[in-house]
């Protein structure tokens, strides 16, 4: 997957859809001090956690959103606004989600946003291993551009990052291998890069992007396809609260599994990337191999 330059203008439903996710971020603080006291400011919790590890402690790395506010409406604190102002790169996902952070930029902050205008592709690109090999280098690209002291360090770290993901990816896939049944009903369409990448087949998508849930015709038509494919796991989201994903599991006899898209820094499980990613990636594989019987 190539990251550089990364597209853009995804319909604004597309993001609204995805809120409820980033609802809860450990974020709204530095992450400590630094070798060079610059600050970078990133947006959702896991590309902070990638940022981190590629800056190495020589960048203050500060995530804008704190845990329970709403990345796409949020007003900062004046506490928030000044880190914001103080810092020299903003990392972000995209200008639709949140591009609201530019206007307490001072003039001169370097804006990076991971997904540029006329992307039209599925904006969860963390929840892919390769997604988080892109963000990385395109992370370390940035930094090396801000500070090019630094840029053997970025580097050095990015290598050892990206060596990590490959014997991630080799974990996982051993995780999935030999399971006859790959099929999942997903919430929302949260892991479609993540499926696509190891063999899993996502049957239907309960959410499908417009912040809403099914109708009872389409609710109707899930529980007929989870039937008739023998669904064993619908897959939703941590912190979500969904009905119709409750009502889908008790009507079709499949698991509700939930998985944590965004982590969490007090949780050892989800408190950086790859234990987040390989927790998931067990759970699932976990989910699938017991299948109606895991419920």
């Amino acid at each position: 997957m190539k990251f550089a330059p990364l597209p853009a203008n995804c319909a604004r439903a597309v993001f609204i859809s995805i809120l409820v996710l980033f609802a809860h971020l450990s974020c709204g603080r530095d992450e400590g001090p630094s070798v060079s006291g610059t600050r970078i400011a990133v947006s959702i919790y896991p590309v902070g956690d990638i940022a981190r590890t590629i800056a190495g402690g020589r960048m203050r790395i500060f995530c804008a959103v704190p845990r329970g506010a709403n990345p796409h409406t949020f007003e900062p604190l004046p506490s928030v606004a000044k880190s914001l102002q103080n810092s020299r790169l903003f990392i972000g996902l995209h200008p639709e989600f949140d591009g609201w952070v530019e206007k307490y930029l001072k003039e001169g902050t370097k804006i990076s946003y991971l997904l540029n205008r006329g992307y039209r592709g599925n904006p969860h690109i963390w929840l892919s291993i390769e997604g988080g090999r892109g963000i990385a280098r395109h992370i370390a690209g940035r930094l090396s551009t801000l500070d090019p002291d630094g840029a053997r360090i970025y580097r050095e770290n990015l290598s050892s990052f990206e060596k990590q993901l490959t014997e991630l990816d080799a974990r996982i896939r051993n995780m999935f291998r030999g399971l006859p049944d790959r099929k999942l009903i997903q919430w929302h369409p949260s892991w479609d890069l993540f499926a696509s990448e190891y063999g899993l087949e996502i049957v239907d998508t309960i959410e499908k992007g417009h912040g809403r849930e099914p109708t009872l015709g389409e609710f109707n038509r899930l529980v007929q396809a989870a039937r008739e494919r023998k669904v064993g796991v619908i897959v939703i989201d941590l912190k979500v609260q969904s009905k119709a994903a409750t009502a889908l599991a008790r009507e079709s006899g499949a698991a509700l599994l939930r998985l944590d898209a965004i982590g969490d820094r007090d949780d050892p499980a989800a408190n950086s990337y790859i234990p987040l990613m390989e927790n998931n990636a067990r759970l699932l594989a976990r989910a699938l191999s017991e299948g109606r019987s895991a419920r």
